[in-house]
């Protein structure tokens, strides 16, 4: 008994101070670490929006090509924004689609504005039966194909540009894209370019705090994918 004692006695526990440097070691290294992490993270939600923006893109553009070949051809130079994507029944996306260079507009719905005198985005070509497409008509079948292909689309918001029946680009946030300043010095277009970036300082990938994924990449310096 008395030897087990004297070993107790023998051990020794930490000092006041070794518990200091201890604590001012793992201070010193959450330092060094969390913004690390932090960034870490901001980039892989970069890297996922960019993803989306680009699968975006690849669906928007074989919409147009499924809906040309129906002779429903999307023509002329604009931006449509697409806010709200959802999926909420699980078999066809929930969305709002309206002008981006006017997406507060009363009822702008982006079908009627295209339907309108002067519009940016035009809609050309005739049915199967040889008939012309009737605004209407073309409202339901653009809705309705959208409603199909953008249904596994994250929720969120899109602004996407065609140019001549060409989607060039696609921006994609899960924040509301249509409160974001973005570039329009190209005439009836809005879109991310690298002055959205150097406008009010943002990095590469953030926007006013939102994460902003685009497809091609833009980012600040310029530089930009094709991809």
């Amino acid at each position: 008994m008395i030897k087990k004692l004297q070993k107790l006695k023998a051990k020794k526990g930490f000092t006041l101070v070794e518990l200091i440097v201890v604590i001012a070691i793992i201070g010193v290294l959450a330092a060094i670490l969390i913004p690390t992490m932090i960034g870490y993270v901001r980039n892989a939600n970069i890297t996922s929006a960019d993803q989306t923006a680009a699968s975006i893109r690849k669906t928007i553009t074989n919409t147009i090509s499924s809906m040309e070949t129906k002779g429903c051809t999307l023509k002329g130079s604009g931006t449509v924004l697409i806010s709200k994507i959802a999926n909420t029944d699980g078999a066809t996306a929930k969305f709002t689609i309206v002008n981006a260079d006017a997406p507060t507009a009363a009822g702008a719905d982006i079908f009627t504005t295209m339907a309108a005198s002067g519009s940016d985005l035009k809609v050309s070509g005739k049915k199967a039966t040889g008939d012309n497409w009737t605004a209407k008509e073309m409202a339901n079948a653009w809705r309705d194909a959208l409603a199909n292909d953008l249904k596994e689309c994250k929720a969120g918001t899109a602004i996407i540009v065609i140019k001549n029946g060409v989607c060039t680009q696609v921006a994609y946030s899960a924040a509301d894209l249509s409160t974001m300043t973005l570039d329009t010095s190209t005439a009836g277009i809005v879109q991310i370019t690298p002055a959205t970036f150097k406008a009010d300082g943002n990095d590469d990938g953030v926007i006013g705090g939102d994460i902003v994924g685009t497809n091609p990449k833009v980012t600040k310096d310029g530089a930009s994918s094709a991809s």
